[in-house]
């Protein structure tokens, strides 16, 4: 298997989302709507900063990785186009 794309990324993170939804909404979820993508992400990254605190590590501090490492691979998508060039 070929090391993923942010585009494999964001596909991930949408079934994880939409599967989120199922369990937490009464109404079918829509992938092609951005709010309701953004609301149930919001969501999950909320529930998910709850998870982290209950087992006692810092919520602020996950959330500033996961910045850090999306900013990082973000740089690299970016650099490998800059190669094809």
């Amino acid at each position: 298997m070929s090391d993923p794309t942010n585009g494999d990324r964001a596909a991930w993170a949408l079934t994880a989302v939409g599967s989120f939804h199922g369990e937490t909404r009464y109404y079918a979820f829509d992938p092609f709507s951005d709010g309701e993508v953004l609301e149930a992400a919001g969501d999950l990254l909320c529930n998910l900063m709850h998870l982290i605190q209950g087992y006692g590590e810092s919520a602020l501090q996950a959330v500033k990785d996961a910045t850090e490492m999306f900013l990082e691979e973000v740089a690299e998508e970016l650099q490998d186009l800059e190669e094809v060039d």
